[in-house]
């Protein structure tokens, strides 16, 4: 009896066990139907090694499901080398796909071919899946750099599946950068006259002059094209001696990068310095002409915009008097963001004034050079060029920026910074505009939530009261009304809350729940009967059914 008792016992925990583990799979896709993949995956992981044989493959499933979703190529791999033997074969195959789509994106050929060769061991039946495979054999063989199968790969991709316009970009840029201009003639009679990069293959013909690979260089210049693309075209133009068109190229390709590289800046200063000597030489100007080299400048403004900004960069960085450095700086930035190189101009800025000191730049570039640093999200150096900045150029919006200025310092946690900025915003608006109305009342929000700024977000909810609209008006009270029941002031706090409720002519939802705030603060402060009219009034108007509970159980509750 105690035997068949314990094992009765045993399957009763087994299976409780299972079902346990079930609940923890139904929370894993859960998680991932909510647009969380990597909790979902944290969550699996605590579970999937206390599967049962059976549950195991549907946890594996998942795990690799997801691991397709969070886009980590390192974690990818590094779990594809530890797959189980046991593991099932269409888990053994979603592992090879991506551990073969991360190795090439870490620029690892030999990795992914291996991967790929696991794959294409039996032809795949999904057509889509197989042309992926053989694009991904194709980009295998040029990485890192194209190998002695790479043309012949391409061919035979092309022979089955037709010209990829994308896949011939990849293949014949690699073999650009690889220096083997020969192995890409096939290649360019497939592309249109107007593709840029027929115009790159082109310029590494034996038979051009000088003039006609800066025609098809400056052609590459003026369209939108990749990074690849841009090195080819920098290590011609060097190639051929041409300062100018290097310059641009550089520029283009710092405008691009994901980060910035100390390197890339610091060549493109000293491009700019070269440049400018040279067109010195020849105007019999030296360095430390200031003035003379100002002129020249604006000189070739219009006619060499290029050597303009060259001259300008040599002067923001070394001219002897501070206001032609000053000068040199906003024209320098100007005419950048006249070339839409925003993300370049920042990041040259950073490079040669480290932390971009407030002290270094006059307004108008410590403005300019702060809008490109909170769009980049470089959002400290931002908040220290506008800190405390006083005069804005010509045709800024001084409200909106100060809109700016005070989510900025809230999003680095600034508060009395923000809520001086809030502050001078006040001083100057009477009516608010809508937007403007509910980003304030977002940080004033913020700031009422810190226990070091209540009382001087309490002064700036009550400056906003006759400033905002009504819908934002009622925010405003209800968050005054939480404030005063925080601090025990019961009947203020019902004010407040009443205040709220009868802003807008037609109650809502918002005005219910500030009426049941209020019937609870004038329960507390003894107002019994008050509170009971209130909880009346919410249990027959309201249509939220958790609304009418609540009053019901209040009244109930008496």
């Amino acid at each position: 009896m105690k035997l068949s008792n314990f094992l009765i016992g045993f399957g009763l925990l087994f299976a409780s066990q299972n079902a346990v583990l079930a609940d923890g799979l139904d929370e894993v896709k859960q998680l991932a139907e909510a647009d969380a993949p990597q909790l979902a995956l944290q969550r699996l992981d605590q579970g999937v090694e206390r599967a049962s044989q059976d549950a195991r493959a549907d946890w594996l499933r998942w795990q690799w499901r997801l691991l397709a979703k969070t886009g980590q190529p390192d974690e990818v791999l590094k779990r594809a080398a530890a797959l189980p033997a046991d593991a099932p074969e269409d888990v053994k195959h979603m592992a090879a796909l991506q551990a073969a789509r991360a190795a090439i994106g870490k620029g690892d050929g030999i990795l992914a071919r291996g991967y790929l060769a696991q794959l294409l061991w039996v032809l795949p039946s999904d057509k889509a899946e197989y042309r992926e495979l053989r694009v991904l054999v194709v980009q295998s063989h040029l990485l890192p750099q194209p190998d002695v199968e790479a043309s012949s790969v391409m061919l035979r991709f092309q022979q089955e599946f037709g010209v990829d316009k994308a896949l011939l970009h990849d293949y014949a840029l690699a073999v650009l950068q690889a220096g083997r201009e020969s192995d890409v003639s096939w290649a360019r009679v497939q592309l249109s006259a107007a593709d840029p990069l027929a115009a790159l293959i082109d310029a590494h013909g034996t038979q051009l002059s000088d003039a006609e690979v800066r025609q098809h260089l400056q052609t590459v210049l003026n369209a939108d094209v990749s990074a690849p693309m841009l090195l080819v075209a920098r290590k011609l133009a060097a190639q051929m001696n041409a300062p100018e068109l290097q310059i641009q190229i550089s520029e283009r390709l710092l405008n691009q990068a994901n980060e910035s590289d100390a390197a890339d800046t610091a060549a493109l200063w000293k491009s700019y310095r070269g440049l400018t000597q040279s067109f010195g030489n020849v105007r019999l100007l030296l360095f430390g002409s200031d003035a003379g080299w100002a002129d020249l400048a604006r000189e070739s403004a219009a006619a060499d915009p290029v050597m303009a900004r060259a001259i300008w960069a040599y002067l923001a960085r070394d001219a002897k008097d501070p206001e032609l450095r000053s000068a040199a700086q906003q024209q320098l930035l100007e005419q950048l963001l006249a070339q839409h190189l925003d993300r370049a101009a920042l990041r040259l800025f950073v490079s040669a004034w480290p932390g971009l000191p407030a002290s270094a730049f006059n307004s108008t570039v410590r403005y300019r050079l702060g809008a490109l640093a909170l769009d980049a999200k470089e959002y400290k150096l931002a908040a220290d060029l506008w800190r405390d900045l006083a005069t804005l150029p010509d045709g800024v919006n001084g409200a909106n920026w100060q809109v700016r200025r005070a989510l900025l310092f809230t999003r680095q946690q600034d508060w009395p910074a923000a809520s001086r900025v809030v502050s001078a915003w006040l001083d100057h608006e009477s009516v608010a505009g809508l937007a403007a109305g509910w980003q304030m009342l977002a940080v004033v929000q913020r700031l009422s939530q810190q226990p070091s700024m209540v009382v001087p977000a309490r002064d700036l909810l009550l400056r906003l009261l006759p400033v905002v609209a009504p819908e934002q008006r009622r925010v405003v009270l209800h968050r005054l009304a939480q404030l005063a029941d925080a601090e025990q002031q019961w009947t203020q706090a019902a004010q407040w809350y009443l205040q709220a409720a009868t802003q807008l002519p037609q109650a809502d939802g918002f005005a219910w729940q500030a009426r049941l705030d209020a019937a609870a603060s004038l329960d507390k402060a003894g107002l019994h009967g008050d509170a009971g009219q209130q909880y009346e009034l919410v249990l027959k108007t309201s249509t939220d059914a958790a609304q009418q509970a609540a009053a019901s159980y209040a009244l109930g509750a008496r």
